[in-house]
């Protein structure tokens, strides 16, 4: 096995003794630059040091709760072997580095005559991924068909490698003009909506190449390119809050979201899993997703995506009040704001609340419904006691908006507080029917209540299933 790459290696060693007659790579890293900004996961980049420049970013997944993505940038025409070799450099970083990489990029300006399939075919599919991707079974067969051309083409351990790790972009930058004008093109591409001048985005390229050349091997981190860009451009980068979208079974499309991988929890034909992998599958990387975010001045959250009731609480849970989080929840009427907060003297919903005449087996059953109330289901399922055991709290009418949910989390956290002070509650079974937008505020302000299990109504099974555990 080829020894781990390193900062002092040969391959690690080469950008430093060429950098001062060679710009292409940090040319080509400054034109992601724009890109890179509007995705909230960006954490920064360098240049010239395990490869020719790199991009990190949160990934909330992730073993290290971070990826990489990493490109080598040549200048020149490459042959065949000195593709292969950038290829298996590739694959020598993975197999030593394994899950840090979430894809390994080569920059050229043209590739070999053979070898134009490669970008012509790989363009081609990606390019047509989104209108197939209904069709899981067209987009497997593309993806299959084109790496069994690059198994036959370099070999199968190679050639599979490339075809799930590597990437390949065409870019010519023959000098710096070539190269500020292009960078011109991605700050258009990234921020359509601006009206900035050609000189403006030039003197900005110049800022950033200045900066890179003065910071080889170093990390510029997101701070210092948010700095630049405000000082030349301040009107791209005005923050409407964190973009968090949770996936359900569609792959994702965008690049300016933190995702949260939702699918195994989205309900439809999948049963719900058992509760300790809704911590280890949902509630850590939504966790995760949450100090990350307070630690980075992200407090403001704009929810979006598909999830479920039980979903829906956990994120709330996650980004909590008590930690310093609002959030944006979207709904059929627009979004539902955590900070619209009811208006004094203003009526709002008022629920039925039926305090429990005592515990089941030492824990309080909670009952929620807005339309449909869910108490009797609860009584059913019950091996024995009865509804005077469940703290029933029910609208029999809809809610319809923001200052609707809020008033009635209050109500809801005051009947559950108030039964846990009077019976010294250690344990909640919370059982939920209503909107998903309730579900998050509820979750948003569930703190200083005890540990929580949640509880969700699967049709197909006719009753309630234990999901996620909130403490």
């Amino acid at each position: 096995m080829s020894d781990a790459p390193s900062l002092i290696d040969k391959t690690g060693m080469g950008g430093i003794i060429a950098i001062d007659g060679f710009d292409y790579q940090r040319w080509d890293a400054i034109c992601r630059i724009p890109a890179w900004l509007k995705n909230p996961a960006f954490e920064g980049l360098t240049v010239e040091a395990l490869e020719d420049f790199e991009a990190r970013f949160f990934s909330p997944h992730a073993v290290h709760g971070h990826v990489l993505e990493r490109f080598q940038a040549k200048s020149g025409h490459l042959t065949r072997c000195e593709i292969v070799e950038v290829f298996e450099n590739f694959e020598t970083y993975n197999t030593h580095y394994p899950n840090t990489a979430l894809i390994q990029t080569l920059v050229t300006p043209a590739l070999p005559t053979a070898l134009r399939w490669l970008e012509r075919d790989a363009g081609r599919i990606e390019r047509a991924r989104r209108f197939y991707q209904p069709f899981t079974d067209i987009t497997d067969a593309n993806d299959r068909a084109f790496q069994t051309k690059l198994e036959d083409e370099f070999s199968g351990g190679l050639g599979r490698f490339v075809a799930k790790n590597a990437n390949l972009f065409l870019r010519s930058l023959h000098d710096q003009s070539a190269a500020a004008s292009a960078f011109s093109e991605e700050l258009r591409k990234a921020y359509p909506e601006s009206d900035f001048c050609i000189r403006s985005a030039r003197g900005l390229f110049q800022k950033l190449n200045e900066v890179f050349a003065n910071a080889v091997g170093e990390m510029v981190d997101r701070a210092v390119l948010i700095d630049l860009f405000s000082a030349i451009l301040p009107e791209l980068l005005i923050s409407q809050g964190c973009p968090v979208r949770i996936l359900s079974g569609e792959q994702p499309e965008e690049v300016d979201c933190i995702d949260i991988d939702g699918h195994l929890f989205s309900g439809g034909d999948l049963a719900y899993p058992l509760p300790d992998v809704w911590k280890s599958k949902l509630l850590q990387p939504l966790n995760r997703a949450a100090e990350w975010c307070r630690a980075n001045g992200h407090t403001r959250i704009v929810l979006s995506g598909r999830y479920r009731l039980s979903t829906g609480f956990a994120i709330g849970a996650a980004f909590r009040s008590a930690s310093g989080f609002e959030i944006e929840i979207p709904t059929r009427d627009g979004f539902w704001n955590t900070d619209s907060h009811p208006i004094p003297g203003k009526s709002y919903p008022e629920w039925t609340i039926e305090p429990p005449a005592q515990l089941f087996e030492e824990k309080l059953l909670v009952a929620i419904g807005c339309l449909r109330d869910p108490t009797q289901q609860v009584e059913k399922q019950l091996t024995s006691g009865d509804a005077k055991q469940i703290l029933r709290i029910h609208l029999p009418e809809a809610i319809t908006s923001a200052e609707d949910t809020q008033a009635s989390v209050q109500s809801i956290k005051m009947a559950i507080s108030s039964a846990c002070g009077k019976f010294n509650v250690n344990q909640i079974d919370c059982y939920f029917a209503g909107p998903a937008a309730l579900a998050v505020a509820l979750g948003h302000r569930w703190n200083g209540l005890p540990p929580t299990q949640w509880y969700e109504f699967v049709t197909s099974e006719n009753e309630y299933v234990p999901t996620l555990q909130v403490s």
